[in-house]
């Protein structure tokens, strides 16, 4: 928009969230929720990690294992069918998670091509996934928190290196934004086009 429009400038008003959601068959309300690492939740939707029951998602989930939870088969990872400004937001996000690959196989532009076959497309009318996720048992999408929080969506809580899960939660949204606030401008984010990316906070 703004490589059309040089002049235009845009005032922020509200921070948008997109979280990771899944449909775990046996998994309630009551039970903790599924915890990712940041890289692992790349890997995901690169399909290089491919089963619910990997070492690496049984490593941060032990509770979910313990009550027999996280089941024992693969993972169908379901993304947009359209261009959407959600998947891009998204994929900003995967990008900053992993070494790299995840910017050079898919890109993070805001484009309905994954490039890679066995992903499941959603011709989805919300923000996200969710539609196909909720009828899709074994499946991980995303989509916006306020959908989340609207649909009581299961939501994964993403662990960082060197720090404890977080949930996204609009207090840990906010969190978020009063902790990078200090570094408008000066983090590489262009300060005359009023945006950030709040990808990687300690509460977020």
């Amino acid at each position: 928009l703004y490589d059309t429009v040089p002049d235009l400038q845009l005032y922020p008003t509200s921070a948008v969230a997109v979280v990771p959601i899944y449909n775990l068959p046996n998994h309630t309300a009551t039970d903790p929720p599924l915890v990712l690492a940041a890289d692992v939740l790349a890997d995901i939707f690169l399909t290089a990690l491919t089963r619910w029951d990997d070492p690496r998602i049984v490593a941060t989930n032990p509770a979910l294992v313990a009550r027999g939870k996280l089941p024992v088969g693969p993972i169908q990872v379901i993304v947009r069918s359209s261009i959407s400004g959600v998947t891009e937001m998204f994929r900003r996000s995967l990008a900053k998670f992993d070494n790299g690959s995840f910017a050079a196989e898919v890109g993070i532009s805001a484009s309905a091509s994954w490039g890679n076959a066995s992903v499941l497309t959603c011709a989805s009318t919300y923000g996200g996934t969710s539609p196909c996720v909720l009828r899709t048992p074994l499946s991980i999408g995303y989509a916006l928190l306020t959908d989340v929080l609207e649909l009581s969506l299961p939501a994964a809580s993403i662990a960082h290196e060197g720090g404890a899960a977080v949930s996204a939660t609009t207090s840990s949204i906010a969190d978020a934004l009063i902790e990078f606030g200090g570094r408008f401008g000066n983090d590489g984010s262009d300060s005359r086009r009023l945006t950030m990316d709040i990808t990687g906070a300690r509460s977020a």
